[in-house]
């Protein structure tokens, strides 16, 4: 029993709730974080994440090189054995 809700506004929302945001949504600066106690930009964010995201790449890559294989390779393989 649907206690009140019909079947169809449930199938609709499962949709609502699945689709990606608009392109123009940049990160979202809650009142509480850290980054708005230091006052920074939504630009300024997407500078931080940007070097953060070339830093793992980078950081990946040279894990690659020195063992063989990644962190997250390495997790995988842990869990399959």
């Amino acid at each position: 029993m649907l206690y009140g809700y019909d079947a169809y506004n449930i199938y609709q929302a499962s949709f609502e709730c699945a689709q990606p945001l608009p392109i123009s949504a940049g990160p979202t600066i809650h009142p509480g974080s850290v980054v708005a106690q230091l006052g920074l930009t939504p630009e300024e964010m997407e500078n931080i994440l940007a070097d953060q995201r070339e830093w793992m790449r980078e950081d990946e890559e040279q894990e690659e090189r020195e063992g063989g294989h990644t962190m997250a390779e390495e997790t995988h393989q842990q869990q399959q054995g």
